[in-house]
Order: C-alpha cells, then sequence, then structure tokens
C-alpha cells in the first residue's frame, strides 16, 4: 500500500501512470410517454439531452409533429399521430406504446422501462416488461389518490384497478411529493419509492431578462381543477385597491366552458384569458410578471412553480403538495388555505402592496430553484435510480423519502 492508501501501481495500471477511473457502464432506457405536442422543445427534449453520454435508448409517444424519428441527445423518438378523434386517439396510442417498441426494440437492447404514468403508459410498460425481459419503473405525475380524476365513478374505478396493477408489477416506483410515497407503500410496503421533481428546463427560464411588470399570472388547466374560480373571485376582491393590476390567465379551457369565466369575471377588463403556448411563450409571460399565483385545487408539483421561481418571481399558491415543496411560506411566496378567495385575496394584496418584499421573496425563490430543482441534480437522480433498480438496490429509495420530510408538511 502507498502512504495514500491506494494499492500498488502495478496492481491498477502501467508503471508511471495515474490510475484511470473506471468508465460508467452504459444505461439503455426506454422512456413510454401518453403524448407531447411538439418533442424538439426545450421542456421535454432537454430531459434527455442533459444526460451523460453513457446513457442512451429509446422514446415512444404520441405527437403531432410529422417526422417519423428524432434524435434528443442520444435517445432516438419515435411517434403515431396523436388522431383527430378519440378512437384514432387510443389506436395510435397502443401502436405508439406496445407496437412500436417492439418493432425496434430488440431483447438485449435495454435495461429499462420508464413509464410516465401508472396508467395508459404503466400498461404498456408491463407488456414490455414481459416481452423484453426488462425492469420496469413506474412513475406517478398526479395527486389522483386524493382528489378523483374524473367525475365518472367507473372510470374512477377502473383507473384505480390498472393503478394497482402497475404498482404489483413494477419494479419501483417515482414519485414528486411525500403523498404520493405514502400511498404506493400503503398498498405495495416492499416497493421501492423514489422521491424527486420532474424535469424543469431551468437554464431556459433562468436565462430570461426579467422585469417587475404589473400583472399577475396565472398557467395551466382544466380551469376547473386549477381553482381558475377561486382565483377570479380572489381577484375581485382586491381590484379596486390596485387598479393598473391586472390578472392574466393561460391555459386551455374548451370554447364551451370560457364563457362561465368570462361571465364569473363580470367581464372585467383586467382580468385577460390568454390562449395555452408553448414553452418559449410562458416564458414570455412569466419574465415580466408581477408574481406567480395559483388557487389549484391538487398539485402534485408543480413544474410552472419552479419555471417561475427560475425567472425570480413570487408565488402565492393554495396548500397542496406541490406548493408545500416548490414554496417556502412567507420567503418565496404565500400558501394560502384552499377554496378561500379572502385568504388569497389577502395575501395576493400583501405582495402587490410591496415592491420590495415581492423582489426580495423572488430572488429568495430563484436560490430555492438553483439548490432543489436543477436540471444537473435531476439528471443525477434519474441515473442513480435506474442504477439501483438494475442491481437491485434500494438505499437512495429509503434516502428520498427519508429527505423528503424536510421539504413536505403532511
Amino acid at each position: 500500500m502507498s502512504v495514500f492508501g491506494i494499492k500498488e501501481q502495478s496492481d491498477l495500471c502501467v508503471q508511471g501512470e495515474l490510475p484511470m477511473a473506471m468508465p460508467e457502464r452504459p444505461l439503455r432506457i426506454l422512456f413510454i410517454f401518453p403524448q407531447v405536442w411538439d418533442p424538439c422543445k426545450v421542456n421535454f427534449s432537454g430531459q434527455f439531452s442533459i444526460l451523460p453520454e453513457f446513457v442512451s435508448g429509446h422514446i415512444f409517444t404520441l405527437s403531432s409533429r410529422q417526422q417519423p424519428v428524432v434524435r434528443l441527445g442520444r435517445f432516438l423518438l419515435r411517434w403515431k399521430e396523436i388522431g383527430e378523434t378519440t378512437w384514432q386517439g387510443l389506436w395510435n396510442g397502443l401502436l405508439a406504446r406496445w407496437w412500436l417498441p417492439i418493432q425496434y426494440v430488440r431483447r438485449g437492447e435495454t435495461d429499462v422501462v420508464i413509464a410516465y404514468d401508472p396508467y395508459a403508459c404503466g400498461l404498456a410498460g408491463l407488456f414490455l416488461k414481459c416481452m423484453l425481459g426488462v425492469k420496469l419503473i413506474v412513475q406517478m405525475n398526479g395527486d389522483f389518490h386524493e382528489y378523483p380524476p374524473s367525475s365518472s365513478t367507473t372510470k374512477n374505478t377502473i383507473m384505480a384497478m390498472v393503478f394497482r396493477l402497475s404498482m404489483r408489477w413494477a419494479d419501483a416506483v417515482k414519485v414528486l411529493n411525500s403523498s404520493q410515497g405514502t400511498h404506493v407503500r400503503r398498498l405495495c410496503p416492499s416497493l421501492p419509492v423514489y422521491q424527486f421533481h420532474d424535469y424543469v428546463a431551468c437554464n431556459f427560464f433562468e436565462a430570461a431578462l426579467t422585469t417587475q411588470g404589473t400583472y399577475i399570472l396565472f398557467v395551466g388547466h382544466p380551469f376547473d381543477l386549477k381553482g381558475v374560480d377561486i382565483l377570479i373571485r380572489a381577484f375581485l376582491l382586491i381590484a379596486d385597491r390596485h387598479p393598473v393590476v391586472t390578472l392574466r390567465i393561460m391555459g386551455y379551457s374548451p370554447d364551451h366552458e370560457l364563457p362561465t369565466y368570462q361571465a364569473l369575471a363580470g367581464y372585467h377588463p383586467r382580468i385577460e384569458f390568454l390562449k395555452p403556448g408553448w414553452v418559449e411563450e410562458v416564458r414570455d409571460q412569466l419574465k415580466d410578471c408581477y408574481a406567480l399565483v395559483s388557487a389549484t385545487r391538487t398539485e402534485a408539483l408543480g413544474r410552472v412553480f419552479i419555471e417561475a421561481m427560475c425567472c425570480g418571481k413570487p408565488i402565492v399558491a393554495s396548500d397542496t403538495n406541490g406548493a408545500r415543496i416548490c414554496v417556502e411560506d412567507g420567503r418565496t411566496g404565500f400558501i394560502v388555505r384552499q377554496e378561500d378567495p379572502a385568504d388569497c385575496a389577502q395575501q395576493m394584496d400583501r405582495l402587490l402592496s410591496d415592491p420590495l418584499l415581492a423582489t426580495q421573496m423572488g430572488r429568495a425563490g430563484r436560490e430555492r430553484a438553483r439548490e432543489l430543482f436543477s436540471e444537473a441534480a435531476y439528471s443525477q437522480e434519474v441515473i442513480q435510480m435506474v442504477r439501483e433498480v438494475m442491481t437491485g438496490s434500494t438505499g437512495r429509495a429509503a434516502e428520498s423519502m427519508s429527505a423528503s420530510a424536510s421539504l413536505t408538511v403532511e
């Protein structure tokens, strides 16, 4: 042994040369997504281009683009068109998530399948796990265990059955918050659970030149689930106190629903409804807003929270699992009671009345985003999760769930 506690050079390398780091074992991952309107946009493609050279694989989904295949980093993306009708979309979804992978990937050519959700993607993942002989990681991206996804009891029952099936056959599950993790552990106590954030194009949003504008911004859909009605009522309570401030509501609402929200707003001239936009348009709205506001009824994480933080914007958000992770109450924004327009209005008024406080909170939010939600952190978490699932280790799974206690309030 040398004085540094290292084996003699003859054991490690040619005499006179420094020890060489062992090359990373290649990781080959197959991703399954429900649908991606434009997979070449940075908010989707970035999660693959940031992965290191030893990580490669395939992506299968539905998309609106025309090209049959696109390279994203060291991944090949293939898809079927979304389709003009529901039945066409269902059929193309089966082809994209079940048939295309079998057509282009053979046994021994991938190590792990990562399914975006435990429903349609989870079922496809189970099929591919059996056909390709690989491990399966299923992601949870919604708090459906707390807030049912549909008003149909039959649909909710079917989705719950599919969820349990996916959990039963998965080798690990990735969650966004501790409530999801607790739910999974209750159903499948021995299933490894990993908790970390989804990919957010933090560098893209942080690069924007920002100003403190005269509008507060909401981004999201569907409007009913995201509490747009609560937000409108809250703004109306303080509109007269802030005569130059506008509420901008950005997101998709069906043509038959939008008039309902416009009527609820009393056709107020300072409540604007903006069409949904691509990631560049979202950034344009975020960079010049005064603050991001949200009265959502459920939020597992809230990527738009992190995007706003990267732009240095304070946040007023209702009390959800996602808000507790992203927003540090009183430091980077305010967390308000759910279904409470008065409380939401009070905190919006407090923020609008103190531009210096808003600036300070925005700066603190940017630092929090850098510390907790960076692209590099996401890449490291994905790699470690995949490696552990491949080797049967669960050390990081236990750590990620215990560490979540410092980010969330049960």
